[in-house]
């Protein structure tokens, strides 16, 4: 396929046993709304987390404006009790009451206007039920009963990005069970039926992104492995984007440990996306630069709560540099890791999150232009909120 992928895996087999964690479920490791344009760095502070109880075990959680007054809303995945947590923003960084939606055995979610309304809506992963849902937005935080389309099975995460180029929004899941990517072209309206792809072992992760710059969104997985009836290990790989919204599996890397989550993000500001992995069961999360056609380079290892489950990216204190979120399940915390240039972090700092985070989602939740983070606890039932607070450094 071209020198930029036929490097990859070398580079990525030489950085075996390095380790990295939107999503059991997994539904939030990303970002909601966009923090301010940099101005001028700022002392970074994380307020106390204001706790919201939802369902029983909540494992995906996104964000988005569901009721179109401009702020941004939650939607929480309670697996085990089978609904949709539903928060709307009262404004300031508060959010009402959640109210429950109907759901099947929610284990991934992402937030989009599918169908060019101007509304967001939800489309949730049905696990062991093989399907894929989407609730149209009605307008007031209010759902359209869902539209189901059959996809594999047990979804671990579930993305959006227009992958055929006709202007609308499309999904591709990764499929736990099935061991396979799963993609539903939007027709505008409804979906087509998914065309699935072969990953040769369970994907933990997924995340979209145009990895060799021809401006197409590719996509990027990870895997557990431990699939009995294949000889399968933990992998990485990159599916490129051929057009009209078809992919060939371009690299395939063993990666060692069991990865849990990916982050994407232009951590050295070269114009080219980056990776980021989380370890299921290590402190550790590695950073793959992306050198273009060297394809990319050995990991960049930093230390990490315990299990991170939950990666994001963005700008946390305003230099204009990214910043990189893990919520960590075993040691119920999130470790920030500040970007201090070229690709490189600070040493983590360590908050207290809900017990046992399961997903997390970063936004400007209280419209003062500054990234706040919002973590699913599927130990604690419940979703914390955590403002993001900067002093200008003057």
């Amino acid at each position: 396929m071209g020198s930029y992928w036929v490097t990859l895996p070398a580079l990525l087999l030489a950085a075996c046993g390095a380790r990295t964690a939107p999503d059991p479920g997994r539904g939030g490791a990303g970002v909601a709304g966009a923090s301010a344009a940099p101005t001028a760095s700022c002392q970074w502070q994380l307020g106390a987390p204001t706790s919201y109880p939802v369902g029983i075990g909540p494992a995906c959680l996104a964000a988005g404006d569901l009721d179109g007054d401009g702020d941004l809303d939650l939607v929480g995945c309670n697996t085990n009790a089978g609904t949709l947590s539903v928060l709307l923003s009262s404004g300031g960084g508060v959010f009402a009451a959640p109210h429950s939606v109907a759901a099947v055995e929610p284990t991934a979610i992402t937030i989009e206007d599918f169908d060019g309304d101007g509304l967001a809506d939800v489309a949730v992963g049905n696990g062991n039920s093989c399907s894929v849902s989407v609730y149209r937005s009605l307008g007031g935080g209010e759902l359209a009963d869902a539209v189901t389309r059959p996809s594999g099975c047990y979804q671990t995460e579930l993305v959006s990005r227009d992958f055929d180029g006709d202007g609308r929004l499309d999904l591709a899941a990764a499929n736990g069970s099935s061991a396979t990517l799963s993609v539903l072209l939007n027709q505008g309206p409804g979906f087509a039926p998914e065309t699935a792809y072969d990953f040769g072992s369970r994907p933990s992760s997924l995340v979209a992104g145009d990895w060799n710059g021809d401006g197409r969104p590719d996509l990027a997985a990870t895997s557990w492995g431990f699939l009995p009836q294949r000889d399968s290990s933990p992998v990485l790989g990159i599916f490129e984007n051929l057009g009209e919204g078809r992919f060939f599996e371009s690299a395939l890397s063993e990666v060692g440990g069991t990865p849990e989550v990916l982050a994407s993000g232009d951590f050295d500001a070269d114009g080219r996306l980056d990776l980021a992995l989380g370890q299921g069961f290590e402190t550790q999360a590695s950073i793959y630069l992306n050198q273009g056609a060297a394809g990319f380079a050995p990991a960049v290892n930093y230390t990490t709560g315990l299990s991170p489950i939950a990666m994001a990216t963005g700008d946390l204190d305003a230099d204009g540099r990214l910043d990189l979120v893990c919520a960590n399940n075993r040691s119920s915390d999130l470790s920030v890791l500040l970007g201090v240039g070229r690709g490189t972090f600070a040493p983590s700092r360590t908050y207290a999150a809900v017990e046992q985070p399961s997903a997390m989602v970063l936004g400007d939740f209280d419209g003062d232009e500054r990234l706040d983070i919002a973590v699913a606890g599927f130990g604690a039932n419940a979703v914390g909120v955590f403002l993001g607070r900067c002093n200008r450094e003057d």
